[in-house]
């Protein structure tokens, strides 16, 4: 991928913090499983929250469109696109989009996700000990481990990264951010257009 010299630092330091990140996730996950006897609703094969609306910044989105390349995850340029085209319309809400039950663009037929390894800060931030039933609504009561230090450590991290590489720190929907990096653009080429970001303010 062309892109991906110009900001190789940038994306190591970056990978860096998802692995200190996960690191004390598997940290919190664990203890919290000794002490109460059951696991932690989050696994392979759930998903639920991969119909939710995720914001990712441009590097994040080049870590996953890499992950494709290195996985051989197929992302076809036509699911991209409706998704994109999706996240574009006007009055999208976070309540909105997961009622569409329009599944990540990188959730795979077993419900897994493809890019797993290289996954934005967003989808590795929540815990959730409730029900995975809680989880099937834009609404729904979800209780979670308490690891927001640690997370918005991680985002200091990634907004220094791309203040670093001359990049707009910008959060948009992340088949919007993905689509960018496929294009070859850069975060400055968003407008903040009702729609563009993927969410009405």
């Amino acid at each position: 991928m062309m892109v991906f010299a110009a900001y190789r630092e940038s994306l190591k330091r970056i990978r860096r913090t998802y692995a200190a990140l996960d690191a004390k996730n598997a940290e919190l996950t664990r203890r919290w499983e000794r002490e109460n006897g059951r696991p932690v609703s989050c696994r392979k094969g759930c998903g639920e929250c991969c119909k939710q609306w995720v914001g990712v910044s441009f590097l994040e989105a080049l870590w996953c469109a890499i992950a494709c390349e290195k996985t051989g995850y197929d992302l076809s340029a036509r699911g991209l696109k409706s998704a994109a085209d999706v996240a574009r319309l006007p009055g999208m809400t976070r309540e909105r989009w997961f009622g569409l039950g329009n599944p990540c663009i990188f959730l795979r037929s077993d419900k897994a996700c493809g890019v797993h390894a290289l996954r934005p800060i967003a989808c590795r931030a929540v815990i959730v000990i409730s029900n995975p039933s809680d989880c099937k609504s834009a609404t729904g009561e979800v209780t979670r481990l308490q690891n927001r230090d640690a997370v918005h450590a991680a985002y200091r991290i990634l907004q220094a990264e791309h203040a670093a590489s001359s990049l707009l720190m910008v959060v948009a929907a992340l088949p919007l951010m993905v689509e960018l990096v496929f294009q070859d653009a850069r975060p400055g080429d968003l407008q903040k257009d009702a729609g563009v970001w993927g969410l009405s303010e």
